[in-house]
């Protein structure tokens, strides 16, 4: 659910925050300029759920520890997000890539952390994790959403933003390696739940 808080905040804060950022009070794009560049950051988010998937199963097939084959993309995903620092000062071109490589980096990140719950649970408590660690999420991004629209609000700047959210994908890898430790069947003591 901690991972979920965290990396949900960050995805949250992109999707909803983009637009303003890139047609309103920053970057200034008209809607010609919008239909030719918005689209690009979220063909990356696809591309970025797609690899995830695809080198987990890959590190899997090759003969690696279901721990491992999971917490590898997590952590590539995971070490994509601090381009997020470098948006605010880049000019438009490269602010795109940065945010191409965020959403694909955020994407491989939460198909793979979603997908571990398969992994965890038994199929009995699956539904109900995957709703708590997403209802977590979604409130967790709420609360970072009213703070986002403060800080915008106070410091006229979006850079306080980028950086914070540069390091919360990170932080939720290190949730995932403190607090889950192996990505392996969780055995419960409770027949019913087996």
């Amino acid at each position: 659910m901690l991972a979920r808080v965290l990396c949900d905040s960050a995805w949250y804060f992109y999707i909803f925050w983009l637009p303003k950022y890139l047609f309103g009070d920053v970057r200034h794009l008209n809607i010609k300029q919008s239909g030719l560049f918005a689209w690009i950051p979220y063909a990356f988010a696809g591309a970025g759920s797609l690899f995830g998937g695809w080198l987990s199963s890959l590190l899997l097939r090759r003969g690696l520890s279901m721990d491992m084959s999971r917490k590898i993309p997590l952590a590539v995903g995971a070490a994509l997000m601090p381009c997020s620092l470098f948006i605010a000062a880049a000019p438009l071109g490269l602010v795109l890539i940065f945010f191409s490589i965020a959403f694909f980096g955020h994407q491989l990140f939460s198909t793979v952390a979603q997908t571990a719950v398969v992994d965890l649970f038994p199929r009995v408590s699956v539904a109900t994790t995957t709703g708590l660690a997403g209802g977590a999420g979604a409130f967790g991004a709420m609360i970072f959403s009213l703070i986002a629209g403060e800080v915008v609000t106070s410091y006229h700047s979006f850079g306080p933003l980028f950086a914070l959210v540069a390091v919360l994908h990170p932080l939720a890898f290190l949730a995932v390696v403190l607090v889950v430790g192996s990505i392996a069947p969780i055995q419960l003591s409770d027949p019913a739940f087996e």
